[in-house]
């Protein structure tokens, strides 16, 4: 089970399998804020609360493609409880709604790495034996091609029984 999460001083502890339901999303190009949020049921009143709250941590209205928010919302009434986003390695910006309204505090913490190395043979390509038959993240296959792409051809250079090793 997931840990609980409190949303706010003032406020019970809440399960989030329980009464939340949590969303992370990635601000697109052309996309602005307030219409994730709007296109996730929140009203234009509560983007307002919620940027006007933000200010003195972080300016919404200034995120970028690829930003990363959660969104923590009661699954009884729809309301945003909690209001996450990713500012950079161990720091973000947490909005919490408690009766009082809308309140801001940047959370910062010790970043997770995990290092692991994964090496094998291609029988048909490097997609098919890295991310079908060893579970390698897409994302890893993705950033690794992109960054030897220059040197390597991954459609016509890579053969089978050729090995890799990231």
């Amino acid at each position: 089970p997931l840990p609980a999460l409190y949303t706010g001083p003032f406020q019970a502890r809440l399960s989030r399998e329980d009464t939340v339901r949590r969303i992370r999303l990635k601000i697109k190009k052309n996309e602005t804020l307030s219409s994730v949020l709007t296109g996730r049921g929140l009203n234009p009143h509560q983007v307002f609360e919620l940027t006007r709250a933000s200010a003195r941590v972080l300016d919404l209205n200034k995120l970028l493609p690829g930003t990363e928010i959660t969104l923590c919302l009661d699954k009884k009434n729809g309301k945003l409880v909690r209001f996450e986003v990713s500012q950079d390695l161990g720091r973000q910006a947490v909005v919490l709604n408690t009766p009082a309204g809308y309140v801001a505090a940047v959370q910062r913490f010790d970043p997770v790495v995990c290092l692991e190395a994964v090496e094998g043979k291609i029988k048909l390509s490097l997609w098919g034996t890295a991310v079908e038959e060893q579970n390698i993240d897409p994302e890893v296959i993705l950033k690794f091609s992109d960054i030897f792409a220059y040197d390597i051809d991954f459609f016509n250079d890579v053969q089978a029984g050729d090995s890799f090793s990231i």
